[in-house]
């Protein structure tokens, strides 16, 4: 039975749309295959709640940012992590992320062999911008970042808005394929009774103006 490595900059119990992506596929590629997920340490994190998912989860040293609920993956002062990669004996690389836990992926798919394809989720020219506000940082950030990715040997957009985002603005080389990430969410059949039910759950008046941010 073949055997992926998904490997992702953050993982549970932080929550995040590329987390919950992730666990998704991870979940699903089980019915076909073994499935592995490379990931950090992350604040709260515990043995039993890796060994309550259904596929292994193997987890590399890190560093808390400061100011920020996420931490600074280190692969590469860890030894043990770098010696379970190797065991895995995976026979493909799936990136999520373009850092340092997705970078040792894509090395250890060069050394060996195998194929490296990475999904491509996130905005992050838009994102570096907001944090550096600093224009030759944002650039050197992006080569960085566009430098794993054009690494790989197919990388998959989640629609094709960011798809063109990454060809035309980004820099992306590698071949790009659009891949829209799936759902099992099934549409509400009755929205009548369903706003009924939420209003009537949460007491909310059936004439009041509800705002719901669902991210980007």
């Amino acid at each position: 039975m073949k055997k992926v490595g998904l490997f992702i900059d953050t993982w549970y119990p932080m929550v995040d749309g590329v987390i919950k992506v992730v666990d998704n596929y991870a979940r699903r590629l089980m019915k076909y295959c073994d499935v592995v997920v490379f990931c950090p340490e992350t604040r709260g994190a515990t043995k039993e709640m890796d060994e309550s998912l259904p596929y292994k989860v193997v987890r590399c040293s890190s560093l808390p940012l400061i100011n920020s609920d996420y931490d600074i993956p280190t692969p590469v002062l860890d030894p043990i992590f770098e010696a379970q990669l190797v065991a895995s004996g995976i026979d493909i690389v799936h990136i999520h992320s373009p850092f340092a836990v997705s970078l040792n992926g894509v090395l250890h798919a060069k050394l060996h062999g195998i194929p490296a394809v990475a999904t491509l989720h996130s905005q992050y020219r838009q994102d570096y911008e907001k944090t550096l506000h600093f224009k030759p940082a944002v650039d050197v950030a992006m080569k960085s970042i566009m430098g794993v990715f054009n690494a790989c040997d197919e990388c998959w957009a989640v629609n094709a808005g960011i798809q063109e985002l990454y060809q035309k603005e980004y820099g992306l080389t590698a071949p790009c394929k659009v891949r829209l990430n799936a759902t099992d969410h099934m549409p509400v059949a009755d929205t009548a009774a369903a706003a009924d039910w939420v209003n009537k759950t949460y007491g909310i008046p059936a004439d009041a103006t509800v705002f719901l941010f669902v991210g980007r």
